[in-house]
């Protein structure tokens, strides 16, 4: 078994863990009585009503915004029902299983009408014992095996927001939403002369879906109730392109707000969806393992097998902006590997031939030990300036990095400038200072795409 030594940089990425925190508000329900237009304008102080129905989706969905990564992929309020899951390798020697649990939390604001504090906490459990074949042949499940576990992973995860989800940003993404429709629409016959029919009858569905009073989500998405009809069902591929576009298909709200009814609008969308209190996020998550080594004892010239348990344990705190626009994060993480020894022919005299010699070859002596106590702090943080009519994103993620065990630390400071084809910010220009090098960086980078939240 291949082991892995020591990291002596002092840098180390994030582990991976369940606290990512989606912007999942691109589904946010609409207001029930949307104006008649087949644009919409940019809407006012006087929010449409919301229907019981599409009140009730926004709650829900307003909780998946800071649950979308969740053991469960839908939102309810209150303990989720457990999830579990259990299953043997083809090979029938090593069984996995998995436990999920999460609670969320809404409250309304005292402060601010229209807004909930939502809180999050997920745990997940996942781990591999071995298991063996009885008598008859058939796979045994023995939860005694348990002791003699291959590895098991855990993760606990806390967050908590404000998260406006009343009439304000549902009329507004509504607004946005229609005009994108629009558009499509437009562009669907220069592209295609010959749909105009089917645009027309598919205008006036819309069009008896706006005035039906329901979120016109619901007929994207199929999340009709039982009986109801859907007037889109008659063009499901023009549905499925303007859903892509215009609906659920939309993960950045913000720009699409913005790109669709221009910057002041954007502002009432932020102000009525984020509270200008920043998301908290916290956790902590580990492993355990077993991995069996063998190795040489020199003096007795025997070759021995033993287990040895590795683990790491990493935990975190940080602030996400209220806008998305910044994030900060801490974290420590402390790891405890091992690594063969190195491989060498051990001989001595041999006890059957006068002269002759025995000898074993592989690692000799016990494996070592290696243990990585690692501090760092990391801040993110996205700019959109204006070049001509066209916003130019920029971001910046500077990192430091503190080693405990070498008491040494490093700065890296990557600006990302280039955006790969899905415009995501994935290149730029790498500062980076090493203490134990005493030297600075300086370089090119294409990596990973920048993401707030982490």
């Amino acid at each position: 078994m291949t082991q892995q030594s020591k990291t002596s940089v002092p840098r180390f990425p994030w582990l991976s863990c369940a606290s990512t925190i989606a912007l999942s508000l691109g589904a946010v329900s609409e207001a029930a009585n949307a104006q008649s237009l087949p644009r919409a304008e940019v809407v006012g102080e006087a929010a449409p009503v919301l229907t019981e129905r599409s009140a009730e989706d926004d709650l829900d969905r307003g909780s998946n915004a800071v649950s979308n990564e969740g053991p469960s992929s839908r939102s309810t309020f209150g303990p989720r029902a457990p999830s579990f899951e259990l299953e043997a390798n083809e090979e029938g020697t090593l069984a996995t299983f998995s436990l999920g649990l999460g609670a969320t939390n809404a409250e309304p604001s005292d402060k601010k009408p229209g807004f909930y504090k939502i809180s999050r906490t997920n745990l997940s459990v996942k781990g591999s014992f071995p298991i063996s074949d009885d008598k008859d042949g058939e796979t045994s499940f023995n939860f005694g095996r348990l002791g003699n576990f291959e590895k098991i992973e855990f993760s606990l995860t806390y967050y908590s927001s404000n998260i406006g989800v009343g009439q304000g940003n549902s009329a507004i993404f509504l607004s946005a939403s229609r005009n994108c429709i629009a558009s499509e629409l437009q562009n669907q016959i220069k592209e295609n002369p010959s749909s105009a029919n089917e645009v027309s009858a598919f205008q006036r569905a819309m069009q008896n879906i706006y005035n039906s009073g329901n979120p016109f989500s619901y007929y994207f998405d199929g999340q009709l109730e039982e009986g109801e009809q859907n007037p889109l069902s008659d063009f499901p591929d023009l549905t499925k392109k303007i859903d892509k576009a215009c609906v659920s298909g939309v993960s950045d709200q913000i720009t699409f707000v913005n790109v669709h009814l221009g910057s002041e609008a954007k502002q009432r969308f932020l102000d009525s969806t984020f509270d200008r209190r920043p998301v908290f996020l916290a956790g902590v998550n580990g492993n355990v393992g077993r991995q069996s080594y063998k190795f040489i004892n020199e003096s007795a010239f025997l070759e021995i097998e033993e287990d040895r348990t590795p683990w790491s344990l990493n935990a975190f705190a940080g602030l996400i902006g209220s806008d998305y626009g910044w994030a900060l994060r801490g974290q420590y993480t402390y790891l405890s590997e091992f690594s063969a020894s190195e491989e060498r022919p051990v001989c001595r005299p041999s006890t059957t031939s006068v002269g002759g010699q025995e000898c074993l070859t592989g690692p000799v002596g016990a494996p070592a030990k290696n243990e990585t106590s690692v501090g760092s702090i990391e801040f993110r943080k996205l700019f959109r300036p204006m070049v001509g009519s066209q916003g130019f994103p920029i971001g910046i993620a500077p990192q430091f990095t503190y080693d405990f065990e070498s008491n040494e630390f490093g700065i890296d400071v990557p600006v990302y400038l280039s955006r790969n084809e899905a415009g995501k910010l994935t290149g730029g220009i790498r500062f980076g200072y090493r203490s134990d090098l005493d030297d600075v960086g300086v370089g090119i980078f294409i990596g990973a795409p920048l993401q707030i939240p982490f």
